[in-house]
Formats: C-alpha cells, sequence, structure tokens
C-alpha cells in the first residue's frame, strides 16, 4: 500500500487555505479547508478519491452541519445548526438521495414542516406549523407532485381551505371556510413550494462537477 502524503495549499498571503490527505495521487483521509480569518470551514473524510465519512461544515468556530458520505454519495443522516447549536433540520439520504422523513425546525425547537421523501421526491404527507406548534398546512403527495387533498388551518384549528389536487394539478375549486367551520367562496391559491435541500458540498470539496437533478 503506497504511503500517505499530506499537502498544503496556501494563498497568496502564505494562509493555509486547504490541508488534504493522499494516498497513490488520491485523496485518501481527511481533507480540512480554511476560511480567510484561518477558521477551519470543513472538514471531510475521503477513501481512494471519494468522499466517504462524516463531513462536518463550521462557520467562525461553530458547527453548522454534519453530513455523511459513502463512496462518494450522501447517505445516512444530515444535520443543521443554526447560531446558537439547535438543530435546524433533519434529513436521511440513501445512495446520494433524499429518502426517508425530513424534519424543520424552528426558533423554538419545535417541528415547523415534516415531509417523507423517496429517491429524492416528496411521498405521502408534508406538514406545516407555525413557531407556536399550531397546524398550518397538511398536503399529500405522489412521487413529487401534489395528490390528494390539500388543507389549510385558521390559528384555532378548524380547516380555512380545502383544495384536491391530482398529479399536481387542481381538481375543482377550493372550499374555504370561515372560523367557525362555514363555507365561503373562494380561489385557488399556489401549492406549497417543496422542501429546500441540503447543499452538495462535492463540486466545492473535490472540483469535480455536480451532476443536476432533473
Amino acid at each position: 500500500m503506497p504511503d500517505l502524503e499530506e499537502r498544503v495549499e496556501r494563498d497568496e498571503e502564505g494562509r493555509v487555505v486547504r490541508r488534504s490527505q493522499f494516498r497513490g495521487g488520491l485523496l485518501d483521509g481527511e481533507t480540512a479547508v480554511y476560511d480567510e480569518n484561518g477558521w477551519l470551514s470543513q472538514r471531510v473524510q475521503f477513501r481512494q478519491g471519494k468522499l466517504d465519512g462524516e463531513c462536518v461544515v463550521l462557520a467562525a468556530g461553530r458547527v453548522i452541519a454534519r453530513l455523511h458520505f459513502r463512496n462518494g454519495k450522501q447517505e445516512g443522516e444530515t444535520l443543521n445548526y443554526d447560531e446558537a447549536g439547535r438543530t435546524t433540520m433533519k434529513a436521511h439520504y440513501r445512495d446520494g438521495k433524499l429518502d426517508g422523513d425530513s424534519v424543520w425546525f424552528g426558533a423554538r425547537g419545535n417541528e415547523v414542516r415534516r415531509a417523507h421523501y423517496v429517491a429524492d421526491r416528496l411521498q405521502g404527507e408534508m406538514v406545516d406549523f407555525d413557531d407556536a406548534g399550531r397546524l398550518l398546512e397538511r398536503a399529500t403527495y405522489e412521487q413529487g407532485l401534489l395528490h390528494g387533498p390539500r388543507l389549510r388551518y385558521h390559528p384555532n384549528g378548524k380547516v380555512r381551505e380545502k383544495l384536491t389536487f391530482q398529479e399536481g394539478k387542481p381538481v375543482g375549486d377550493p372550499i374555504e371556510y370561515d372560523e367557525q367551520g362555514t363555507p365561503r367562496a373562494g380561489k385557488p391559491s399556489a401549492p406549497a413550494p417543496p422542501a429546500v435541500k441540503p447543499p452538495s458540498l462535492l463540486q466545492r470539496l473535490t472540483g469535480a462537477p455536480e451532476k443536476r437533478r432533473v
């Protein structure tokens, strides 16, 4: 087995911007990336040129994300944190794609969104809450498209609007309700946007172009 070699990259002022380990000409072991102030900004693990192991992202010394890779693809749990160290997002990846439950948290630590993914597509129920924990919206997805009833709620918990979708398109007009539950006329409103995905670090760390997902 070839010996492990450490390489150090510096900027024009001589500051270290990256420390990497190589074996046989391939990234193998830990790579550390530093920002312009000398703070550690990324710490990742490689095996035979591919991301493999934990990836930690930092800002001014604070951990803001923890990701995991296996054989070059994101795998397992991903966690994002705010400046106070509180978890803001928890997601699960399989073979480089979102797969499983994803949960977003508000400033108070309560859930503000819960969704389920299968092979990078929303599947099943997605539920939104406000910062006080009150239900805002409940919708159903099928292979990434709204499919079935979408319900929006008043602060008192009663349904504010009901609109049915089929393969991403609204079926008929919405039924709107007042705070007492009495139906009233309404117009279709825009569907809820899909959950934001954590950014990939592959291109930044390896220099290789990323494949765009359709």
